[in-house]
């Protein structure tokens, strides 16, 4: 089982073939997209490349999508709190939690994507982590089977290089603040018992994710598995080529699992 999460930038605007090529030379079994914003734009991919659309509308702009080539079972879209004081801004969280569920490896996998508050001030932080906190109480029937969390979560992980923040974010770019601000989100996601599944299998590589345009400086986009769909995990690697810097400002990060008859081969 092959997947690949990609946050396409602004539903993928006029480089929705760009993007199509990129999937369609991987061949992924399912794609978990972030800044589906243009749902015309996430029909257009599901056709070119043959694949069902499973859309998350949310309460703003920002939406989730997967496309499938394998049978969806169960679909649940889960609106995310919206925990920001003051007024709300086209960038206040207000996004969505999409949950699919699919046969794989004679049982039900769990699947689903997010896409996380941005910023990288320390309250940004704390609302990811209280954004996590709402997706693991409402995973947690699931955290037992082969589930999979993946998508932007906008979030460094502790031990994390970083090497320059976002254009926007000038004003947090002091080498201090990358080192030093809070890392809440992705201990809470670790202390949860689920497993980075690049990190684990790239222990050394930085495998950076964002700022794909000006050179990738971050790692954001995870995939993170149970300890029960671990088990199966074969590959995860940060998808990078003449394509992608011109296809979105994040590059695709794909997981691949195989079942038991696979692994013995």
């Amino acid at each position: 089982m092959r997947i690949i999460t990609y946050n396409i930038s602004y539903g993928g605007q006029e480089r929705v073939p760009l993007i199509a090529q990129i999937l369609r030379d991987q061949n992924p079994d399912l794609v978990a997209l972030q800044e589906a914003n243009d749902r015309s734009n996430a029909e257009k991919l599901a056709s070119m490349l043959n694949m069902h659309l499973i859309y998350g509308e949310s309460d703003n702009s920002f939406r989730v999508a997967w496309l499938s080539r394998l049978p969806v079972l169960r679909v649940s879209n889960y609106q995310l709190p919206f925990l920001l004081e003051g007024p709300r801004t086209e960038f206040t969280m207000e996004k969505t939690l999409l949950g699919i569920d699919v046969e794989w490896n004679g049982e039900v996998a769990n699947l689903y994507t997010t896409h996380l508050q941005s910023r990288y001030p320390d309250e940004y932080e704390e609302c990811r982590l209280r954004e996590v906190e709402a997706i693991l109480e409402e995973i947690q029937p699931m955290r037992e089977r082969p589930f999979l969390l993946t998508g932007d979560l906008n979030a460094f992980a502790p031990g994390d290089p970083v090497d320059f923040l976002p254009i926007g974010e000038e004003d947090f770019a002091d080498p201090r603040l990358i080192e030093q601000g809070k890392r809440l989100a992705i201990a809470r996601l670790k202390a949860a018992g689920l497993v980075d599944c690049y990190r684990v299998l790239n222990p050394t590589q930085a495998g950076y994710t964002s700022n794909a345009r000006r050179g990738p400086s971050q790692r954001n986009d995870y995939c993170f598995a149970s300890p029960r769909l671990a088990l199966s995990l074969h590959s995860c690697q940060v998808i990078m080529n003449e394509l992608t810097p011109k296809a979105s400002d994040h590059l695709p990060v794909q997981v691949e699992f195989v079942d038991k008859s696979s692994r013995e081969l």
